[in-house]
């Protein structure tokens, strides 16, 4: 049983990382003493941005190579708290390091150009309602699962919630908070639909 949680768990994250998305995200980089965290982002998506956040010394985020047709960037932080947002809007990989501490404090984007969530996602009567939601979700009968885990997009589960197959649920999420989540549907222990939901209280 234990094995089977832990699969289970390494699909989920997997699909949160490969999950393609209908929104753009932030993705959030610390920047302090020698180092970027995380130093790679390997799943960001065309439209999705970058923040670089400085929590201490004195560093820069500059890029050392882009892909063709993407604008490079040299950014000074002026203090802790300060930030620099960086939207991506070509596919490929992003190299990028600190000209105060070289190639020993770098990091890397790669950027999807795949299709986005929208193009994949169940006809509207197939599908999770309202969403975006206030956190109060109805899960059609039509949707064959027996459990829901609810994650944020950041890979933290929120929550685990029994459905019964034969009857409409109603979820009360509204605990989850604003933002964007990944609704992971499970029949017997096995994954039969993903789809994303936003809450706007």
């Amino acid at each position: 049983m234990k094995i089977k949680a832990a699969l289970l768990n390494i699909v989920v994250c997997l699909i949160l990382f490969v999950a393609q998305r209908s929104e753009a995200m932030v993705w959030n980089v610390s920047v302090g003493n020698n180092f970027f965290n995380p130093s790679s982002i390997s799943s960001a998506e065309i439209g999705d941005t970058i923040r670089w956040t400085l929590s201490s010394g004195i560093h820069t985020t500059t890029s050392t190579s882009v892909p063709a047709g993407a604008n490079s960037w040299n950014y000074s932080f002026s203090g802790g708290g300060d930030s620099f947002d960086y939207k991506v809007l070509v596919a490929g990989t992003y190299n990028y390091f600190c000209t105060v501490h070289g190639a020993s404090m770098s990091g890397s984007i790669t950027v999807d150009g795949s299709a986005s969530l929208s193009e994949q996602e169940l006809s509207k009567e197939n599908s999770i309602f309202p969403n975006p939601s206030n956190g109060i979700i109805q899960i059609p009968s039509e949707i064959e699962a027996d459990q829901v885990k609810v994650y944020c997009t950041d890979g933290t589960l929120m929550g685990v919630h029994e459905l019964d197959i034969k009857l409409e649920d109603v979820l009360d999420l509204t605990n989850c908070g604003k933002g964007n989540y990944l609704c992971v549907f499970l029949l017997d222990e096995r994954v039969v639909l993903t789809e994303r939901l936003v809450i706007i209280p």
